[in-house]
């Protein structure tokens, strides 16, 4: 399944692939991509979808994607040890991304909220 040494896991490619296609509504007998209530089949390409992601960036929010943030995230899973038995933590992100700029004025606007109500809590 998976050894625990110090800091480092080893996952078996085969349970880890299993896990991401479980968890993304692929059937594992047809190999058939279904979708669920959070991932849904999508028939546009990658190019598509960035261009598509850049129109709402710029016409909605006012933000103009860079060249080198033309890209999607890609989803991947870190397995969560103190649970028993282990479960999956699964992560869409990416250093480069066509929501990244708007990924950071959320996250500025959610520390100022944060600061904020810290005063009344402590």
């Amino acid at each position: 399944y998976s050894i625990l040494s110090s800091n480092y896991v080893f996952i078996c490619k085969k349970l880890y692939i299993t896990i991401l296609m479980t968890e993304l509504g692929v059937d594992l007998g047809t190999l058939e991509c279904t979708g669920n209530i959070t991932y849904q089949p999508c028939t546009r390409t990658e190019d598509e979808i960035v261009n598509s992601h850049c129109s709402v960036m710029e016409h909605e929010f006012g933000i103009e994607i860079t060249n080198n943030n033309k890209c999607i995230p890609k989803i991947f899973w870190n397995p969560k040890l103190h649970k028993t038995p282990y479960k999956a933590r699964f992560i869409a992100g990416a250093s480069k991304s066509t929501t990244k700029q708007l990924s950071i004025y959320v996250n500025k606007a959610l520390k100022v909220v944060r600061e904020h109500f810290s005063k009344y809590c402590s």
